[in-house]
């Protein structure tokens, strides 16, 4: 794969994309990928009528007779029309990251033919059968228990008050949007050992609702009024009906892009999507959106940082973006207690609660960012 260029002479600014000096620039991007990506993140390609487009194309995919056109964007920012066939198909939003990086073992794994454009058509995601998921006859008591526990931790009580805080300053909020906060798989074991991903994923739909409902209330709005929506591929039938029942609307495949403006606040905390980079693409005309929840946006990202680059950031939300929050006073970064020598979150009392020999994390979403728009921004 070959960027727009291949030249290995770049300039300060090529790697300040980033932020990233030329001396500090170590390979997990080559020169000609570190150009590819500027140029790809300048093109802004997801924009709502072609996410609009895209989500047509999945539709039609699995719909007979199974096939559809899907205008997608090669290397250099020209657009190719592929033949794409059905059933059982995901159109998968790959971040600019993933579609610089000439790199066989980046996800997603999607059709040949899309192999090196930004968006793709790969197989669904399969489809979990709601008893293998979360309905069990204890699931009604056992999430009641989350709730209290949670509760009882200092992250509820910062909740609140980081809401009730900035609420009031923040521009208005129209739409709370959720992406990937995960299945509500049930635990057979939460202990001190146990696998507490049931417990973290309903407790993130349910911190999302409290966010939603504390922003009306001090916005001075029936909670109705701001629909909150939640997209993930991994939820059961059961996970629809449950959080459907609690208020969310769920949205299927990629429709809950389209609900993103300047009036959403935006949860997502490590998606398997872009989130970020695309929230940048549809929300920079608005100076970004009311608010978003997210893991923490750093000034300067480091070039070889993580290898799962599914929701790296974006130069616009470290930079302008970032720096309207920061001006306003209107940012906090949640991380593990620095005072505990741990840097690991899960493992900061801080953060968790005891409650009968057993403990969860209040602090689910691990180390985040609350990033809100002052109001003077509509």
């Amino acid at each position: 794969m070959s960027g727009p260029s291949e030249s290995q002479n770049l300039s300060d600014s090529d790697y300040e994309v980033f932020g990233v000096r030329k001396e500090q620039a170590r390979p997990l991007y080559k020169p000609d990928e570190i150009k590819c990506l500027k140029n790809a993140l300048d093109q802004r390609f997801y924009t709502h009528p072609q996410i609009k487009r895209w989500c047509k194309n999945e539709a039609e995919l699995n719909t007979a007779p199974f096939e559809t056109i899907v205008t997608t964007f090669n290397l250099d920012g020209s657009p190719v029309d592929i033949n794409a066939k059905g059933p059982n198909k995901r159109i998968a939003f790959c971040s600019y990251n993933q579609f610089a990086i000439a790199r066989e073992d980046q996800p997603p794994a999607t059709d040949k033919e899309f192999d090196g454009t930004l968006v793709r058509v790969g197989k669904a995601w399969p489809t979990r059968k709601p008893e293998k998921c979360c309905a069990t006859e204890t699931f009604a008591a056992q999430t009641r228990q989350y709730v209290q526990w949670w509760k009882k931790t200092d992250f509820y009580t910062q909740v609140q008050r980081y809401i009730e805080k900035y609420a009031i300053r923040m521009a208005e909020v129209k739409s709370v949007v959720c992406f990937g906060l995960g299945r509500l798989k049930v635990d057979a074991n939460i202990s001190k050992h146990g696998d507490t991903h049931g417990a973290a994923c309903y407790l993130q739909h349910y911190i999302a609702l409290h966010i939603r409902d504390l922003i009306a209330k001090e916005q001075k709005k029936r909670k109705e009024d701001i629909p909150i929506y939640a997209q993930d591929a991994a939820y059961c039938d059961n996970c629809k009906s449950v959080l459907t029942k609690l208020g969310f609307i769920v949205v299927p495949g990629n429709t809950g892009f389209l609900k993103l403006d300047g009036n959403a606040f935006v949860v997502a905390i490590r998606p398997a999507a872009p989130v970020r980079q695309i929230v940048a693409d549809l929300t920079r005309d608005t100076h970004g959106p009311a608010g978003i929840l997210c893991s923490i946006i750093h000034i300067k990202a480091d070039m070889e940082a993580e290898g799962n680059v599914d929701d790296e950031s974006h130069p616009w939300l470290q930079g302008e973006f970032l720096n309207g929050c920061a001006a306003s006073n209107m940012l906090v970064e949640m991380k593990p207690d620095p005072g505990s020598g741990s840097d690991d979150a899960r493992n900061d009392s801080h953060y968790k609660v005891e409650f009968d020999d057993m403990e969860v994390p209040g602090m689910v979403f691990g180390p985040v960012g609350w990033y809100f728009k002052d109001k003077k921004f509509k």
